[in-house]
């Protein structure tokens, strides 16, 4: 895989969404692999159901539904917490709606991940109606996983993205793209951890 290759590709689409570049960026490590797409299909389950809770679905139904399918172990420790609190911290949650935009489409159920614009509410239709206590078993079923270099290509791409959002913030100065940076960074987050074996809430997503 010829991650040069990547990075021009990626640096070419970042000035037309009207991002700076850094050439000085260093480039995604060249053994990077992909997880199962059993894990992948686990983890996008896991989040959905918490992100359906942050949008004031009943926390223990969520429980309920994770167990009876099987995903409930592909929570993260911050996300247990969250299941499990009274309080709600909903905002970091509501957020990574963008993180299910990555698995969306890294299993093969959305065409396309644009970085000029958010997610529209169709998203959520590729997802098992939890609000009714559907089976995620079709879900399960027409999952594809996309190949690791497609995955790849992307997160490169958001790599560079969340490199100008930063750099941006340190030197006061204002994006030419008005796409919100949770956007951008959750979707990288999502991509990143399909991209190596770190724990969810352990991701760094460094700059």
């Amino acid at each position: 895989m010829d991650l040069q290759k990547i990075r021009e590709i990626s640096q070419k689409n970042a000035k037309k969404l009207g991002y700076e570049i850094n050439t000085n960026l260093p480039l995604l490590d060249d053994d990077i692999g992909l997880r199962p797409q059993q894990e992948i299909v686990g983890r996008s389950l896991a989040l959905f159901a918490v992100v359906a809770c942050s949008y004031r679905f009943d926390k223990s139904l969520a429980i309920q539904w994770l167990e009876r399918e099987r995903v409930i172990d592909y929570l993260s420790d911050s996300e247990r917490i969250y299941l499990n609190e009274r309080e709600d911290n909903i905002t970091r949650f509501q957020s990574q709606v963008e993180g299910l935009n990555a698995f969306a489409w890294s299993l093969g159920f959305v065409k396309s991940i644009s970085f000029d614009s958010a997610c529209d509410n169709s998203l959520i239709k590729h997802f098992p109606d939890i609000k009714n206590n559907g089976s995620s078993c079709e879900y399960k079923a027409l999952s594809s996983v996309r190949s690791s270099s497609q995955i790849i290509s992307v997160c490169d791409l958001a790599y560079c993205l969340h490199w100008a959002i930063v750099n941006a913030e340190a030197n006061s100065v204002n994006l030419l793209s008005d796409v919100a940076q949770h956007v951008i960074i959750e979707r990288r987050r999502a991509l990143e951890w399909m991209l190596c074996t770190d724990d969810w809430d352990k991701l760094t997503l460094d700059t």
